[in-house]
């Protein structure tokens, strides 16, 4: 009997340490386990701050992009806005250039018929009052056709009578005489001019040229 209580109250002592072990085993887990989770927990709060951080930068750089091509595009609107105005003013100073050629040349026209009109109008008072000297040299008959001074008549100062147009232009082209030669409704009769070297004449019927002083 008494050895049996012996055993059994030294198998209750075994077994107190064995429950002690286990308990601190668990507890060295929970604190383990608490440690890992804590930190992955901060490794990966700090992960996801560097991806925030990351992703804001980039969408502060996308920005700045976005704010650099709104200000090229606004600065092009404003350049095509200044071109714009620069070829309408372009356009306008075309229109405004073709207008006053016409009129200049109208101008030139109405003078040149003026300076006819002078002409034809100074050649019959040089006959009125007598002015026109017949020179030396014989009249020059010229048939209908154009003419160069120089050429084929000489330069000199003229009387020229006919009955159809007789025109001169100088060197350069430009008009010095339109008339029409004749006594009929609407010739001026002879007609007084100067006649250049180079100058091309055109009779369109037969024309008498009278030098004269």
């Amino acid at each position: 009997m008494e050895t049996g209580n012996v055993n059994g109250e030294f198998g209750g002592m075994q077994a107190a340490p064995q429950s002690g072990k286990k308990k601190i085993i668990l507890v060295i887990a929970v604190l383990v386990g608490g440690l890992l989770v804590g930190t992955l927990c901060g490794y990966f709060a700090g992960v996801n701050a560097k991806i925030n951080a990351q992703l804001l930068a980039e969408r502060q750089a996308q920005d700045e992009q976005i704010n650099t091509k709104k200000e090229e595009l606004s600065n092009l609107e404003n350049e095509i806005k200044d071109k714009s105005g620069v070829i309408s003013s372009a356009k306008e100073y075309e229109t405004n250039k073709a207008t006053l050629d016409e009129k200049i040349a109208e101008k030139t026209s109405t003078v040149e018929n003026l300076d006819s009109q002078i002409s034809a109008k100074q050649s019959e008072l040089d006959i009125l009052t007598g002015n026109v000297v017949k020179a030396k040299s014989e009249p020059k008959v010229l048939p209908a056709g154009e003419y160069t001074v120089g050429v084929d008549i000489p330069a000199g100062r003229y009387s020229v009578s006919g009955s159809r147009n007789f025109f001169a232009w100088d060197k350069s082209g430009s008009l010095k005489v339109n008339t029409i030669l004749g006594n009929s409704s609407i010739g001026v009769g002879d007609y007084v001019c100067s006649l250049g070297d180079g100058y091309r004449i055109e009779c369109a019927a037969k024309t008498t040229f009278t030098p004269i002083q």
